[in-house]
């Protein structure tokens, strides 16, 4: 990932889906803004304590920095549930600039619609970006624990598959910045399941210290790759949330209580 600076305001673009001109992407940071503290200060969750009009005047100044109309956008209303829309410009400006007409208990979106942005927010979860190179569809994903041990992310592909005709090695996949397995300090109860689900997900463990810690990185790309992408069209972020809440917002960086970074694409 390589950072931008708007006016000062920050954002990260992917190296892999650059070179891709269809597109416009984007993964926000946390500066810039007018948020205080917690949500300082480029806080773009309406789903927070943060004053509702700050996030609407965060959100539409990181719009302006980019130099896409916040009314372009589509935001999900993100329930950590495996539910997929397949969204086009009849859902244009869901969840924009009000939390309650966001794309109902959702946690991926779908378009081949230009000019519309689709987004999904985060502050430890994995957000995920699609990109179908050969028939112009795109995704964003939102991708937790619950998300990735339900398969979120394969499915969908798999409905990318079966809706647009979608070749998964047309497809180039961006995991962005979350929280890393140096920082994901997890229970026996939800490896357990993670097992029960899969044997083979033993391999997402890792020991810390005498603790068990989750690679969501390494869950998602499983994903990817059974899918059927190639692993030279995936780049993973590698930017732990946590260790880096200072460029991020973290929920476990801060109890629980703070701002949300988004990721989103566009087909121009």
């Amino acid at each position: 990932m390589r950072a931008y600076n708007n006016g000062g305001v920050i954002h990260y673009k992917f190296n892999i889906l650059e070179p891709f001109h269809e597109i416009r992407h984007f993964v926000t940071g946390r500066i810039g803004g007018f948020s205080n503290d917690p949500f300082s200060s480029m806080n773009i969750g309406f789903g927070t304590d943060d004053n509702s009009d700050t996030v609407l005047k965060n959100r539409k100044t990181f719009c302006e920095s980019l130099g896409i109309p916040l009314d372009w956008f589509i935001f999900p209303q993100q329930t950590h549930s495996a539910n997929i829309a397949i969204v086009n410009h009849t859902n244009i400006g869901s969840g924009a600039f009000i939390r309650e007409d966001a794309i109902a208990d959702t946690d991926a979106l779908i378009t081949n619609c230009k000019n519309i942005c689709i987004v999904v927010q985060v502050a430890d979860c994995v957000p995920i970006l699609l990109l179908d190179s050969k028939n112009s569809v795109i995704a964003a994903v939102h991708a937790g624990w619950k998300g990735s041990l339900n398969g979120i992310l394969g499915l969908t592909i798999k409905k990318m598959i079966e809706t647009f005709n979608t070749e998964p090695v047309n497809i180039i996949a961006a995991i962005g910045p979350s929280i890393g397995p140096c920082c994901y300090e997890i229970g026996e109860e939800l490896k357990k399941m993670f097992i029960e689900n899969n044997s083979k997900n033993s391999e997402f463990f890792i020991k810390y210290s005498n603790h068990e810690h989750l690679d969501l990185w390494k869950a998602n790309k499983n994903q990817l790759l059974q899918s059927g992408v190639n692993g030279n069209n995936i780049e993973i972020a590698e930017i732990c949330t946590k260790c880096h809440h200072n460029k991020f917002f973290s929920s476990r960086a801060n109890n629980g209580i703070t701002g949300r970074f988004a990721a989103g694409i566009m087909l121009q």
